[in-house]
């Protein structure tokens, strides 16, 4: 049981070190598309948080035009 949690703790470390070898070997490319990509999603993100924003706002419209047909039904 413990040869199997040192040999998981020495392939992490193994692990780790490749990672930051071909970080440093290809200029951190890896990285930099994992960042457009996060970019992206936030443009996204943000797109859709405006969209939820028109809704809203919308809702209010309606919400008021319908009050108003249902008082101009009522004074008839």
């Amino acid at each position: 049981m413990l040869k199997l949690f040192f040999k998981t703790i020495l392939a992490g470390i193994i692990l780790i070190a490749i990672i930051i070898a071909l970080t440093v070997w290809k200029g951190g490319a890896p990285f930099r598309w994992a960042g457009d990509k996060t970019e992206k999603i936030g443009r996204s993100i943000g797109k859709f948080g405006d969209l939820i924003d028109g809704i809203k706002e919308e809702k209010k419209k309606a919400g008021e035009t319908l009050e108003k047909i249902k008082d101009a039904i009522d004074s008839k």
